[in-house]
């Protein structure tokens, strides 16, 4: 059958990551079976890809935001599905990688092409029978915006400021236990007009191996908030909030309890008490740890015969966690929160902690907080539009971990949740905001 001249369009382009775009195909046969293909590369060259099919119209054309997918790793009407849908590819060199953007200050650029036919998987690709292909380049960081690498009084840490000039508030991102930070979480903060640390405590040059190894000292979190209310860029007056993930959310409540003036904390799947090791201040620690007692048995995983499941621990009474275990937080009445729980999370007991948070602050009569579940989303929740993270290795337990969530629900609960962030912030730095009373 002879093909038109295809033609592949992308709208807006370029785009910032958690932006949606348009995505359309013209000139192709009517009423003819095609499939759509995105493919990117990341961090250490490892790529993850897309197949969806689809059927053109009368009129040769396919309209992702119109149109259904039939097949391939998505279903449905999705007008980013090519993008959220991506798994790793079975040409990598290694299995189970994170998505990962390893310099946000370069976009990332993501190919779609147009094949004629239904294609099942990526290896029956022959780039001799592309009908059409573009690029979707998109950012992390807007253009204009800058990205610092902080060595100072004893930080490894990144700060992103946004293209315009000013003085803007402040955020600080503190990831789970993976070595490193996220820098994607970070860079988009700045995008949105936040001057935006990322601050890693594991895996780089200056800090400890792993978050098992050795206990976290509360001076590195708090040399991290002065940085940040002394910086020129930051509006210092207003507070400076907190957004956290897993393992990092202990350290951002401790922040909230013993510092003057954190506007407000966002915490997604993580627990609210220290686990593994203690923190010290002043040579003491704040609390002392939860360890696991029993773990569950494992699953071993056909490509690596090494795959764990969470941990399943006996916790202490409720009375015990709020006498003893748990920081009072809760009691900074001036401080808001946010607590979000996936309830298909496989990495951390998410909806027991969020439960405990919600149930303190409610006792305590907090006046401002906000809890927010979600059925079917697994533990890594990204930015809108990331791939599904269903299970990766941890070099730090030498293991595949598996995270959990059904993947199209995962990805709608990513866009909510960070539609919720940002309109938190905005609330909490506003200039007439004041706490509301909760019945």
């Amino acid at each position: 059958m002879a093909h038109h001249s295809a033609c592949l369009k992308i709208w807006p382009e370029p785009s910032i990551f958690d932006e949606q775009v348009t995505i359309s195909v013209e000139g192709l046969v009517a009423d003819q079976p095609y499939t759509l293909y995105s493919h990117v590369t990341t961090y250490k060259n490892l790529a993850f890809e897309c197949i969806s099919h689809y059927t053109s119209d009368s009129r040769g054309k396919i309209d992702l935001t119109k149109q259904k997918s039939t097949g391939g790793y998505y279903r449905g009407v999705e007008a980013m599905g090519l993008f959220w849908g991506m798994k790793p590819s079975p040409r990598n060199w290694r299995s189970y990688p994170s998505f990962i953007q390893g310099d946000v200050s370069r976009p990332l650029k993501i190919v779609i092409k147009v094949f004629p036919g239904n294609l099942q998987t990526s290896l029956e690709i022959d780039s001799r029978n592309c009908l059409a292909e573009n690029v979707s380049t998109r950012y992390y960081l807007r253009p204009g915006g800058q990205r610092f690498v902080i060595r100072d009084d004893g930080l490894h840490a990144f700060l992103y400021t946004p293209a315009n000039e000013g003085r803007f508030p402040g955020v600080i991102s503190i990831g789970g236990s993976f070595p490193g930070t996220n820098e994607g979480i970070p860079a988009l903060l700045a995008s949105h007009g936040y001057v935006s640390m990322g601050l890693p405590y594991v895996g780089l040059d200056g800090l400890p191996d792993n978050f098992s190894e050795t206990s976290m000292n509360f001076s590195y979190f708090e040399a991290a908030y002065r940085f940040m209310t002394n910086h020129k860029m930051v509006q210092s007056e207003k507070g400076i909030a907190i957004v956290t993930h897993c393992m990092g959310i202990y350290s951002a409540l401790a922040l909230a309890t013993f510092l003057p003036n954190i506007r407000c904390v966002i915490a997604d799947n993580g627990p609210i008490f220290a686990t593994h090791q203690a923190m010290i201040y002043k040579g003491e620690p704040l609390t002392p740890p939860i360890k696991p007692t029993k773990i569950s048995p494992r699953r071993i995983c056909p490509q690596t015969g090494n795959v764990r499941s969470r941990h399943s621990v006996t916790y202490p009474s409720f009375t015990e966690m709020e006498s003893s275990l748990v920081l009072p937080f809760y009691k900074r009445h001036k401080t808001s929160y946010m607590f979000v729980a996936s309830m298909d999370d496989n990495g951390v007991a998410s909806e027991f902690h969020t439960n405990i948070a919600e149930k303190l602050l409610k006792k305590s009569g907090h006046p401002d907080y906000k809890i927010l579940r979600y059925p079917g989303a697994g533990h890594e929740l990204r930015p809108p539009f990331t791939p599904h993270i269903e299970a990766s290795y941890m070099k730090t337990v030498d293991s595949v971990l598996m995270w959990g969530g059904v993947t199209s629900v995962h990805c709608k609960a990513q866009k909510d949740f960070w539609k919720e962030q940002l309109l938190f912030l905005q609330r909490c730095f506003s200039d007439d905001f004041a706490p509301s009373s909760k019945l």
